[in-house]
């Protein structure tokens, strides 16, 4: 992976709001900023509005420059534009760019809530090879809450869960946090809990053998928790 955070930006108020959390990102990382706007088309719509389709680009360039121009001071920032499908063509920038992570603002409409399977967001967090972060809701992260990290990472013993465990001890590293493993126990048996305790006490030294100086403890309170703290 590169040291760069991949933002696609739509224009609307959740990709403008994922900008200020890849902000964070990157004071933290020193990651270069790449602002992706994707113009989705099809030839017929090409075709038959060539002139209109030459505004919309020229105007979606000068949209994202300006967006990049207010942030050009104090981080790395590049714009790339591309035509097609939106998922389709961030997952090639994605694994041309080898990002550390891609921040995603989740616009849902009340309207489309019911099509969740078919968001630009599922798709990336389902089909990409690099950790894609969904951004959803208009909370912004103050000075007090930036200071105030953990990560939880949520459990299915009965899955496997080698690919979460890593990218949360990556995550760790980069934010100096804490992360807390949380398990349920739906199945209620003392043989289930047991294997639940087995494997989140694996988790835990996997995360304690990652990171220097880890303190764990296994957290009573709930079905199955573990609680691994950094430095």
């Amino acid at each position: 992976m590169k040291n760069k955070i991949i933002i696609p930006i739509d224009f609307e108020k959740q990709s403008i709001i994922a900008i200020d959390y890849a902000k964070y990102f990157a004071s933290l990382t020193n990651a270069e900023l790449v602002l992706v706007h994707i113009i989705e088309e099809s030839k017929i719509f090409r075709k038959l509005f060539k002139d209109d389709f030459k505004k919309v680009e020229i105007e979606a360039k000068k949209q994202l420059n300006q967006l990049a121009s207010q942030i050009e001071d104090t981080y790395k920032v590049r714009t790339i534009i591309k035509h097609g499908k939106p998922y389709e063509e961030i997952e090639d920038i994605i694994e041309d760019e080898e990002p550390l992570f891609t921040l995603i603002g989740k616009t849902e409409k009340p309207t489309l809530k019911k099509r969740l399977l078919g968001s630009n967001t599922l798709h990336l967090v389902n089909e990409s090879d690099f950790p894609v972060i969904s951004i959803a809701g208009d909370y912004i992260l103050s000075k007090k809450q930036q200071n105030s990290k953990t990560i939880i990472l949520p459990v299915d013993t009965m899955k496997c869960y080698d690919e979460q465990v890593t990218a949360a001890i990556e995550f760790a590293k980069i934010l100096k946090s804490a992360i807390k493993v949380i398990t349920i126990d739906n199945l209620k048996s003392i043989a289930h809990r047991t294997e639940q305790l087995t494997s989140i006490n694996q988790i835990g030294k996997t995360i304690e053998k990652a990171g220097a100086d880890a303190i764990c403890a296994i957290n009573t309170v709930g079905p199955g928790e573990y609680t691994i703290e950094g430095n």
